[in-house]
């Protein structure tokens, strides 16, 4: 949904913001926001429960794109849609730090991690081909308004598919850790 997302923002991009300094622009923009953002919001998997940092991240990805369709079908300005784009950048930074602390929960043994991490790695390497792809296909049979609905829904079903994943027990770190003789 992500990735489908971006194809669809950078045609609008093109159209109504200038061209390709426009999508130059925005992305720039999107970059130095996601930047500042990712040193903040990567820390909330270790605050609260990775698990849930990912579905709330997804869900108000989700959330965000959706209110973009609603701006691109009513023909907002491009500085509302830029900023819109630069909020979902902002919340997408939340999602893979949260990723890294739960999969290593949830493995038994160092085979199992190895084995998670591969196809985890193998899945995104898929989903950066094909994701794109489907936002063009997306955009070309129905236009950037139901483009961006169906990469909404894509965000709800990843945000429904992380709910059914199993909550690893939280490790209690409260306790003052032990220290040798003579410290």
């Amino acid at each position: 949904g992500s990735l489908a997302f971006l194809v669809t923002l950078s045609v609008v991009a093109y159209r109504h913001g200038g061209g390709a300094a426009g999508v130059g622009l925005l992305m720039l923009v999107r970059m130095i926001v996601s930047a500042v953002c990712s040193p903040f919001t990567s820390i909330l998997a270790d605050r609260w429960s990775p698990k849930r940092t990912m579905i709330a991240s997804d869900g108000l990805r989700a959330v965000l794109v959706a209110v973009l369709a609603l701006a691109v079908h009513a023909s907002a300005g491009i500085v509302a849609i830029y900023a819109i784009a630069c909020a979902i950048a902002a919340v997408s930074t939340a999602f893979r730090p949260a990723q890294a602390v739960l999969m290593p929960a949830l493995a038994r043994t160092p085979e199992e991690l190895t084995a998670a991490n591969a196809v985890s790695t193998t899945i995104e390497s898929a989903a950066i081909f094909i994701g794109p792809g489907i936002g063009g296909l997306l955009l070309a049979a129905g236009g950037p308004t139901v483009s961006f609905a169906a990469c909404a829904v894509m965000l709800v079903w990843s945000a429904a598919l992380v709910a059914l994943v199993p909550e690893p027990e939280r490790i209690r770190t409260d306790e003052p850790a032990e220290t040798g003789e003579g410290f």
